[in-house]
């Protein structure tokens, strides 16, 4: 569900709107992407839906719960009911500015003022912005978003969203920010900001998980162990690892180490000869005897010297 829904256009969407026409999904529920209403008795407005798992959902009142094909059909919220396709309207909605007109106050005001400044408060502490960044990931309804405010509420209820660009200029998002199974490295950018996700609108962090280490990749004499990054939501469910970014991107030693050193102790002397040399570090035997004519190793009071 959205952290806040946004107020009419100013103006009166209502008033001009046709008798049972609802241009603010007001009696449904609104998709994550903010392109669809579902009907309320669905229960959720997701594609990942029970009903929308069989192929024969083309027909509205059958797939009424699928916004894929709710914002592909005929209905639009402007002149009908849910199920029905949110207008543009919906996504650019009247700044904070355009709403302290003169004679506005608090009995007037008719919701619009208060759930706009809750999306500014809400962008201010589930995102953290980073000026003159950008990353390179995949994008998602670029030029869709009116405000960052905007963007930020669809933002927070898709799971793979990690952020979005905003324009140095004019202020508006450009386009969502998908996470991969890669940490994201932030790179200059004059013209945008970056805005990273720091928490869902269900209040869940993003943060790394205890690693596993393999096995040493050596018996003696140094060796190395690596894991696998993993990244998890603080209700426990898995995320993809580019949605740990930002805590790289705050400091750049929350990264945890993916090797690691191991069975350093130098080797006993009866192991320093050509074929343990193989069985230790796993080479063919032509990679042995090269190794080993270029490095004779000899144990000395606990120690390896080279010569």
């Amino acid at each position: 569900m959205l952290f806040v829904i946004f107020g009419l256009v100013q103006g009166g969407l209502l008033r001009k709107a046709p008798a049972g026409a609802d241009p603010t999904c007001k009696t449904g529920i609104v998709s994550t992407d903010m392109f669809s209403c579902c009907p309320e008795s669905c229960g959720a407005c997701d594609d990942k839906h029970p009903q929308c798992q069989h192929e024969d959902v083309a027909d509205l009142k059958q797939g009424g719960c699928c916004p894929t094909p709710v914002k592909e059909g005929p209905r639009s919220c402007d002149v009908t009911s849910p199920p029905c396709a949110l207008g543009a309207e919906y996504r650019n909605p009247p700044s904070l500015d355009s709403l302290k007109t003169t004679g506005r106050h608090a009995g007037t005001d008719c919701n619009e003022a208060i759930p706009t400044t809750d999306a500014v408060q809400f962008l201010a502490t589930a995102f953290v912005k980073f000026e003159g960044k950008s990353v390179s990931t995949v994008n998602s309804n670029c030029g869709t978003y009116g405000t960052a405010e905007l963007a930020a509420a669809a933002c927070s209820s898709m799971d793979d969203c990690m952020g979005f660009q905003v324009s140095k200029s004019s202020g508006t998002p450009d386009c969502l920010h998908m996470a991969s199974e890669e940490l994201e490295e932030l790179s200059d950018d004059t013209s945008n900001d970056l805005y990273l996700k720091r928490e869902t609108s269900a209040g869940d962090l993003f943060s790394f998980v205890g690693m596993t280490y393999g096995a040493c990749s050596a018996t003696c004499g140094g060796g190395t162990q690596t894991a696998t990054l993993s990244c998890k939501a603080t209700s426990g469910v898995d995320a993809k690892l580019g949605m740990c970014s930002l805590q790289v991107a705050m400091n750049e030693d929350a990264e945890p180490a993916t090797s690691i050193a191991c069975n350093v102790a130098p080797c006993p002397s009866s192991l320093l000869h050509k074929d343990a040399h193989v069985e230790k570090k796993n080479l063919t035997l032509a990679e042995a005897e090269k190794e080993f004519e270029s490095l004779v190793v000899t144990a000395k009071a606990g120690k390896r010297t080279k010569h």
